[in-house]
């Protein structure tokens, strides 16, 4: 005496409860919609000097090349050699 519909009952259950699972998962969160603005510690500090005014600017200057940056080196199959003249 067999019972199919046992069977029947049992891939039912187990359909369900796939389906349940299934939507009993969280949603993920979104891009935060928050933006700009500066982070924690960023900016200008608090303690501005007095002489301000009186710190020269900033000049360029030519520095040497690093020789490590200078060794010809391949990438994908293709060589690439460094300019040297700058």
């Amino acid at each position: 005496m067999s019972r199919p519909w046992i069977a029947s009952l049992r891939g039912a259950l187990l359909v369900c409860l796939v389906l349940v699972a299934g939507c009993a998962s969280t949603p993920g969160t979104g891009p935060s919609t928050k933006g700009g603005g500066y982070y924690k510690d960023d900016g200008p500090g608090l303690d501005i000097p007095k002489n301000l005014h009186a710190i020269p600017n900033a000049t360029p200057r030519i520095e040497q090349y690093a020789p490590a940056n200078m060794r010809p080196y391949t990438v994908l199959g293709k060589q690439y050699i460094p300019l040297t003249d700058g």
